[in-house]
């Protein structure tokens, strides 16, 4: 993969969570947290050099998540 690819992938990710109604906060938000998380580790494990910090800020993942 490319970082073209990269990046589509957290800005598809970003605009889940931006989807997320300040209702919705609950089980919605955790999902999509969840499936940055893992697509985050998934990703690593193609390519040593990817940055999964970078990838989660990129993806709208606060710190502490």
């Amino acid at each position: 993969m490319t970082a073209k690819d990269y990046r589509l992938i957290s800005e598809a990710v970003r605009a889940a969570l931006d989807e997320v109604t300040p209702m919705d906060m609950g089980l919605p938000r955790v999902g999509v947290l969840a499936v940055a998380n893992k697509l985050a580790l998934v990703l690593r494990s193609t390519n040593p050099r990817f940055d999964v910090a970078r990838f989660l800020v990129a993806c709208g993942v606060p710190d502490n998540q």
